[in-house]
């Protein structure tokens, strides 16, 4: 939330050029923020005339739009109306804030380099340090829980809830309204 102000003056200040979004691979807090940003630019600058004279890239680092196919159509249209040119299994690896250039690795491993005259930048998640560092985490850093009880894989009386575990969900604040009556009910089972 710091840098939202930021981002809104690029946005505002743009007015040609090439502009970059990107997604980081799964698991992210919210799929949906990275296309938000993208979205909600493009409609700024189609509304201010000035759409037509920006070339918009998405960068996913995922094989489709959006997890939810049911979802897909909708933001395709939007793809679509902003004339969004997308690209695939591109994970973002390196910025140069400087030369504004930013280096995407495709799913072969081929590095590609993209001059940009605006980014913006979903970085990948993880989990906190004290937790990675732990002996609750799993080879990833996640707090290791079994995904259907949430009860730790090794520690049984650690039980997991939100952005912080390795279950297969995304890390979103709808996520955590589902797990906790699983938690709760698997205690009371104990």
């Amino acid at each position: 939330y710091k840098l939202a102000a930021y981002t809104w003056e690029l946005v505002k200040n743009l007015k040609k050029g090439k502009a970059i979004f990107s997604q980081p691979p799964m698991p992210i807090k919210c799929a949906g923020a990275p296309q938000k940003a993208l979205y909600l630019s493009c409609d700024h600058w189609l509304r201010s005339g000035v759409l037509e004279k920006i070339d918009v890239n998405f960068f996913n680092a995922g094989g489709v739009l959006f997890g939810v196919k049911e979802y897909v159509p909708a933001l395709q249209s939007y793809i679509d109306k902003y004339s969004a040119k997308v690209h695939y299994t591109h994970n973002l690896v390196e910025v140069n804030g400087e030369k504004k250039v930013a280096k995407f690795k495709d799913k072969g491993g081929e590095i590609s380099s993209h001059e940009f005259d605006m980014i913006h930048v979903c970085p990948p998640q993880k989990a906190p340090e004290f937790v990675a560092a732990s002996e609750l985490s799993d080879e990833g850093g996640w707090l290791d829980v079994d995904q259907y009880t949430l009860q730790h894989s090794k520690f049984k009386n650690v039980w997991g809830l939100g952005d912080v575990m390795n279950t297969p969900n995304a890390k979103t604040m709808a996520a955590v309204r589902k797990q906790v009556p699983v938690v709760a009910q698997n205690i009371c089972d104990m």
